[in-house]
């Protein structure tokens, strides 16, 4: 039994995340267009968005942004977000923003 992307099982190893079956061979239905984006919507208010750098600090290979930003739903989030290295890439080992309700 094959994993597509999706985690969905599928019986027929040449149906793997191809979405020919669309469900029927795998008893699984697959998800409502209209639900995923549904889902999409929701998530995407929870993104900061027209973020402005504050200010950073640096020690070592350890580094930590000050931002204020707003987020979908139109309040206002400000503090710091720590990166540190991961391999070649930094990555985000924190943050601890603060939400404020946008004044009208």
């Amino acid at each position: 039994m094959a994993v597509s992307r999706q985690g969905v099982r599928c019986a027929d190893p040449g149906h793997v995340g191809c979405g020919r079956c669309q469900g029927a061979r795998c008893g699984v239905k697959p998800i409502a267009l209209v639900e995923r984006q549904t889902q999409l919507h929701v998530q995407s208010l929870r993104m900061l968005r027209a973020v402005k750098l504050n200010g950073g600090y640096q020690l070592g290979d350890e580094v930590g942004l000050l931002i204020e930003a707003r987020n979908g739903f139109g309040c206002i989030e400000r503090g710091p977000i720590l990166f540190s290295p991961d391999g070649a890439y930094r990555s985000k080992a924190g943050d601890n923003l603060v939400s404020d309700p946008a004044t009208p």
